[in-house]
């Protein structure tokens, strides 16, 4: 780039401050030593907070020494709600393997993508580039999938990450590693300062942002990228029980998390305000008579520990920026409660990774001008496709609870209780704690072939049935084999 572009494109702090004026640090602590030098000492950039991650973090290094930890340490600066740059690199003091940037753009509305490789500092692009055709998917894009911050376990007790739900102690280091006594691990917050200060606002800003630019009173630009996320597994996060698993007992109980049995998040917690589900809890004799029939550990190599991940049950759920478009949808009137129930009560016992639902995304136009509503035009083109489609198909399940009108809530708040007393009943048997194993490993295989898993092997604990055939959650509450398009 000439000075003249690197101008034109990039001003997030991370480019004015360091890269445009020749600055190109190789370590994190330089990094920070920068933009000390370039920042008033009350400038939010001097607000700084550092998070530690690693799925190998429950291991003490003198236990297992060839263990792919995955330690990595993530250090932010900016204000509470509004950070402007976030570092990613190793945790340990002895590795510098990689190094990543992202900076919040105030003039272009976007996160910029930066990574250090042996040649220099690489510019990936920014959000936009995540949602167009030619760029999705590709560089930084295979896990920023709709260009916003990840944080896959983001919610407690956030599986693999320090937190207050999980210390991490020096020990998961080697005897010589300098991050035992570095004040980046020593004073490092929890995983749950970073959800609520960085990820989640952060989220939001770009969510906002995309709407800002591609939402007027005249048109809806990108209209398939939006409907996208509300008929589509986009991305995934991770969620699990609050248990850890060594201390489950056969004689106490493991409460399930509801998003695994279907999406809460919009159709109880969200605008939608539905009846939620009961207890989804299973006796800790079934689960653990299942983890030994399965034979479920966490491997790696010639590491081998019995048993699950440090939370038991860590499955993938529907994301919280797939949510949070549809939140912001509603909230602008751009789609109607009506609209988003109808589309998220197809197929809803699957709340990821449903090709049903997800068939719908073709009737989204790429963009819209607003003559009449979006959804108007949507729900007719799926009610006049669903009179030739076959019974159970998306189309017809979408056209029978849309033709409902203001009776949809009703409709679909009875098929709700159906499918929990069904659940309630098939949890308090052992044969139900098995099929829901089943599910949630043919939902894990499908999660760890995702970019977003980095494939790293204690992602989650293996079992006989991982790669196995996949299954899906009927609204009887029983599996059945996968449906595919």
């Amino acid at each position: 780039m000439s000075d003249a572009e690197a101008a034109e494109e990039l001003n997030d702090p991370f480019a004015k401050l360091l890269l445009r004026q020749g600055q190109f640090p190789t370590t994190l602590e330089e990094i920070i030593a920068a933009l000390e030098r370039a920042t008033e000492e009350s400038d939010p950039l001097r607000r700084r907070m550092s998070f530690i991650v690693g799925e190998g973090s429950q291991i003490p290094f003198n236990e297992a020494r060839d263990v792919h930890r995955g330690l990595r340490l993530v250090v932010t600066f900016g204000r509470d709600n509004e950070i402007d740059v976030m570092v990613s690199t190793d945790a340990s003091g002895l590795t510098n393997d990689f190094l990543q940037v992202i900076g919040w753009d105030d003039q272009k509305r976007v996160f910029h993508y930066y990574e250090r490789l042996q040649e220099g500092w690489i510019w990936a692009g920014n959000s936009s580039h995540a949602l167009d055709p030619r760029s999705r998917g590709q560089g930084p894009f295979d896990s920023h999938i709709n260009g916003s911050l990840v944080l896959k376990e983001l919610k407690l007790p956030w599986n693999h990450w320090k937190s207050f739900a999980a210390s991490m102690d020096a020990d998961v280091f080697s005897d010589g590693d300098p991050m035992r006594t570095d004040p980046l691990f020593i004073d490092s917050s929890g995983a749950e300062v970073l959800e609520e200060r960085v990820v989640r606002p952060g989220v939001r800003r770009w969510t906002d942002s995309r709407f800002d630019s591609t939402v007027t009173s005249e048109e809806v630009k990108q209209a398939d990228t939006l409907l996208r996320q509300l008929f589509e597994t986009t991305t995934i996060n991770l969620v699990s029980s609050a248990t850890e698993s060594r201390t489950l007992r056969a004689n106490s109980k493991l409460e399930l998390p509801p998003s695994f049995f279907l999406n809460v998040d919009e159709l109880v917690n969200g605008p939608l305000d539905l009846a939620g589900p009961p207890d989804l809890s299973v006796s800790g004799e079934d689960y653990l008579a299942v983890l030994d029939e399965f034979d479920v550990a966490l491997v790696d190599g010639q590491f081998r520990q019995k048993g699950d991940t440090h939370f038991a049950f860590l499955v993938p759920e529907r994301s919280v920026e797939d949510i949070d478009v549809v939140r912001k949808c509603v909230e602008t009137g751009l789609l109607s409660k009506r609209f988003v129930a109808c589309a998220l009560m197809v197929d809803f016992s699957n709340p990821v990774f449903s090709e049903r639902r997800a068939s719908l995304s073709r009737f989204a136009p790429e963009s819209f001008t607003r003559d009449s509503p979006l959804e108007e035009a949507v729900a007719r083109a799926i009610v006049a496709d669903a009179e030739s489609a076959p019974q159970g198909s998306a189309e017809r399940e979408f056209a029978e609870l849309w033709g409902l009108g203001e009776g949809w809530r009703a409709e679909a708040e009875r098929r709700l209780h159906g499918y929990y007393d069904a659940l309630s009943t098939r949890l308090k048997t052992r044969d139900g704690v098995r099929d829901v194993f089943r599910l949630a490993e043919a939902r894990r295989t499908k999660a760890f072939g995702l970019d977003i898993s980095e494939r790293r092997p204690l992602l989650f604990a293996t079992s006989t049935l991982r790669g196995s055939e996949l299954f899906e959650m009927t609204p009887t509450a029983t599996i059945q084999p996968a449906a595919t398009t």
